[in-house]
């Protein structure tokens, strides 16, 4: 919008017709004015709101770092000193590098049948020189299927039908090996990975699938061989004696270590009370159920005694 100004001639035209031209002429000129200032607060608006998307990038919102163009900033610079080393490896480091091996495994010979200038035949001629070149590499991986065939033999003599006697750990038609359970938790256990993706890696590597419960039983093996149980001792329990924690016959029949030694039935335990006197506690009836299925779950990690010492006397009177 365009401001009109008014003219010298408009300006004494008003101040001659008197005092009502003068205020209708500054009227106009205001209410100008007024359109002007709103546009402008519009406008500012806008300019705002524009510079506000213009400063959006990626560490200041939801955008991703590849909409930042050119204009990425740089990233703060360090405060640490630089040090008084050199980059790369130190004096007297130890590096660890490839070194050719005297007896390869397999080799290539790669022979020229004609000469790259004359193009003569080079079929007899006799090599003087080799270069060698050794590449180290991964063959191919794959499950090799071993046949166990046990004979069956007939006794000349008696007739009697003698077959041969298959190896301990082959007891199934068709079965895994002890190298593929061995693979099997080394990926669960040594590196923590999934079932799941171990029988997806063994899909991909060896073109086998075996079934999640055979690698986890393979894992329940390897807990077996590395920590063998050990022998549950007999209980005075099975006895129907007396249990010191529960301070009466025994009726759940389990191994609870808190039968360590037999007890009058329900004879209380006599505590000390902050006068010297004895005065005998037992627990109640809530407290001997809660305590006997606190044993048998617990009971091989924990004393039964110390649990009882840690309870709150309750005397009777």
């Amino acid at each position: 919008m365009n401001i009109q100004i008014p003219s010298h001639e408009e300006i004494q035209k008003a101040f001659a017709e008197g005092e009502e031209a003068i205020l209708a002429l500054f009227d106009k000129f205001e209410s100008q004015v007024e359109i002007l200032a709103e546009q402008l607060k519009i406008q500012a608006a806008a300019i705002k709101e524009l510079q506000a998307k213009a400063a959006k990038n990626s560490s200041n919102s939801s955008k991703p770092p590849s909409s930042d163009g050119y204009n990425k900033k740089n990233r703060t610079a360090s405060q640490r000193e630089k040090g008084q080393k050199p980059n790369g490896g130190q004096p007297r480091h130890k590096g660890a590098t490839l070194n050719p091996v005297e007896n390869p495994d397999e080799v290539e010979v790669h022979d020229k049948d004609c000469c790259g200038n004359c193009a003569a035949f080079l079929t007899d001629v006799p090599v003087s020189k080799v270069e060698e070149r050794q590449i180290f590499d991964i063959p191919a991986m794959k499950i090799t299927v071993t046949s166990h065939q046990a004979t069956l033999k007939v006794c000349p003599e008696c007739q009697t039908e003698n077959k041969g006697d298959f190896p301990k750990n082959v007891s199934q038609p068709v079965q895994y090996g002890d190298g593929v359970k061995t693979v099997a938790t080394y990926f669960t256990t040594g590196h923590f990975m999934p079932v799941e993706r171990t029988v997806q890696i063994f899909k991909d590597l060896f073109g086998q699938s075996p079934s999640e419960a055979f690698i986890l039983n393979a894992g329940k093996q390897l807990e077996q061989i590395v920590n063998p149980p050990e022998p549950q001792s007999k209980s005075n329990c099975s006895q129907r004696k007396s249990c010191m924690l529960m301070k009466q016959v025994c009726v759940l029949r389990v191994s609870c270590i808190g039968c360590i030694q037999p007890q009058p039935i329900n004879s209380p335990i006599m505590k000390s009370t902050p006068n010297g006197e004895e005065k005998p506690w037992m627990l109640p009836g809530f407290w001997k159920i809660f305590m006997a299925s606190w044993c048998m779950t617990i009971g091989k990690f924990i004393s039964a005694t110390t649990v009882a010492n840690t309870l709150p006397a309750m005397p009777i009177t």
